[in-house]
């Protein structure tokens, strides 16, 4: 599939969130899929945390500095 593709949204003629569904009922089939989709919600969840505390500390100025 071609970046043009993905971009016009062509590819299977379903929405982002229907893949998402998609693939969430497919892990959740597999043996351990349950531990799979909530260690990758904790991983989402973490990285969103760790980008508030940058955000409101202004750590991510430091790099510009430099």
């Amino acid at each position: 599939m071609s970046t043009v593709q993905i971009v016009l949204g062509a590819g299977g003629g379903q929405s982002q969130n229907a893949k998402a569904h998609t693939w969430t009922a497919r892990l959740l089939g597999w043996p351990g899929g349950r531990e799979i989709v909530g260690a990758a919600g904790i991983a989402i969840a973490g990285v969103g945390v760790w980008n508030l505390y940058r955000g409101l500390n202004r750590k991510f100025e430091e790099k510009w500095r430099s």
